[in-house]
This record gives structure tokens, C-alpha cells and sequence, in this order.
């Protein structure tokens, strides 16, 4: 079982169940979560920004998990490859990202992302647990409609889809 701490507004390291960055303190170009839903299919994208850290989360809740992690250019760009080799290229506004997504097999979209209010639900979160001597990493993005997509992944493989409750965020592998 995975319980929720929630991290300060830098990045430190990664515990338990972690809403990553729900709450900035200010809403500017450089901190704040943004979440979109790609296309009319089940993938979800989510990018939250501390000063010019990133970390983005791109999920379909079926084998897509896909983690990236970088610094924003000072220009607003970034670009980011995720352990299994997607792409993400990004061009951060004050309120909105624009980018495109390119999957391993060369599968492209291009995509906006709003950024989600301090108030609600919406954002992004994370798990990462040692279990067994197993490392397993999930993630959610809860879009602001409430709509969430999520998966954990040992390894290579997802091996867990489960619903998180973002008032009592407790999930089992």
C-alpha cells in the first residue's frame, strides 16, 4: 500500500504517493501544472514547472508511462526524451504549453495544455515504492473535469491500473 505526502515547492526526493506541485505558490510562466488529453483517445499529458525544472508525465492507462524530466530553455522551449525513447518538444507560455509528443515507433501529435487552477484536483501525481526488491513507479493525471488516467509500472511493463482518490490517495500494487 502507497500513502500521499505531499512535496514542498521544490523538487525534492520522491517518496511514497506524491501530488506533485498541485499547489504553486504563484501562477506564473514558470511554475504551475498544466494537463491535457490528447486527441479524442484515452492519452493524457501533464508538465508541471518549478522555476525552470520540469516534469512531464504522458499516460494512456494501458502500456503508454511514459516519464520526462529537464530544464526549460531560457528561450521557453524544452525538450525532453523519456528511459524508453519518446520525445517531447514544448513551448512554454504564461498560462499555456504548445508542443508534440513523438512515441517511440514515430507516432507524433501535436497538442495545447492549460495550466490547471491551485483550486480542485487537477494535476499530477506520483508513486514510486520499493517492493520486494522491485522498484514500481506509478503516475496519475487528473484532468479538470475530474477524468484520470493512471498506471504503475515495474520494470518495463505496467502491471497495475489503479483508480486513485485524490482525498484519500492510497492506492494497492
Amino acid at each position: 500500500m502507497l500513502q500521499v505526502q505531499t512535496l514542498p515547492p521544490v523538487f525534492a526526493p520522491l517518496r511514497a504517493l506524491t501530488q506533485l506541485f498541485q499547489r504553486p505558490q504563484a501562477e506564473t510562466s514558470t511554475h504551475g501544472t498544466f494537463v491535457t488529453q490528447l486527441g479524442k483517445g484515452k492519452t493524457a499529458l501533464a508538465l508541471t514547472l518549478r522555476g525552470r525544472r520540469a516534469l512531464a508525465y504522458c499516460c494512456d492507462g494501458d502500456s503508454l508511462a511514459e516519464w520526462f524530466q529537464g530544464e526549460v530553455n531560457t528561450d521557453g522551449t524544452l525538450q525532453l526524451v523519456s528511459a524508453r525513447h519518446a520525445k517531447l518538444e514544448l513551448q512554454v507560455g504564461s498560462r499555456q504549453i504548445t508542443g508534440k509528443l513523438t512515441l517511440p515507433l514515430g507516432q507524433a501529435q501535436t497538442f495545447k495544455a492549460a495550466m490547471v487552477s491551485t483550486q480542485g484536483q487537477a494535476g499530477l501525481y506520483r508513486a514510486k515504492k520499493m517492493l520486494g526488491g522491485l522498484e514500481y513507479l506509478g503516475g496519475w493525471i487528473v484532468l479538470p473535469n475530474g477524468k484520470q488516467v493512471g498506471a504503475v509500472r515495474c520494470g518495463r511493463s505496467v502491471v497495475s491500473r489503479p483508480w486513485l482518490d485524490p482525498e484519500n490517495p492510497v492506492v494497492r500494487v
